[in-house]
């Protein structure tokens, strides 16, 4: 068995997806993750909006919740985005179905997911 770390977006499942929990055996679309961008937490992303993505199967080990401080664009904007290096992680058991917080300025933006997926080789290590 191999181990995955793979990000979860907040948006995707609150759209689309399905929350699991630590234990549970998955079937994910992933794709890689931009592995130049620091900021792009796991290897792979699950991506539920796109064609041609590969199902992998596997289990899931660890579900950490991923954090990130925010500012406001400008004074008043009302507008945040995420600030470089704040990145903070807390293990939850089960992924949340939804991201909501009454603190703008501390964003959840997914989770991170530890998923043990079965030794193959290249074509099938990703479901094909």
């Amino acid at each position: 068995m191999t181990m995955w770390n793979v990000w979860y977006d907040d948006w995707q499942m609150e759209c689309c997806g399905k929350p699991f929990s630590v234990g549970d055996e998955v079937a994910w679309p992933l794709r890689p993750q931009n592995a130049e961008d620091p900021e792009d937490p796991g290897e792979f992303r699950v991506e539920t909006h796109g064609d041609g993505w590969p199902v992998t199967r596997g289990r899931v080990r660890s579900v950490h919740i991923v954090s990130r401080a925010c500012r406001e664009t400008e004074p008043g904007s009302r507008t945040y985005v995420a600030v470089p290096g704040t990145l903070r992680t807390r293990p939850v058991d089960t992924c949340p179905k939804w991201f909501t917080g009454t603190d703008p300025t501390l964003r959840d933006d997914g989770v991170l997911v530890g998923l043990e997926v079965p030794d193959a080789g290249p074509a099938g290590r990703r479901g094909e």
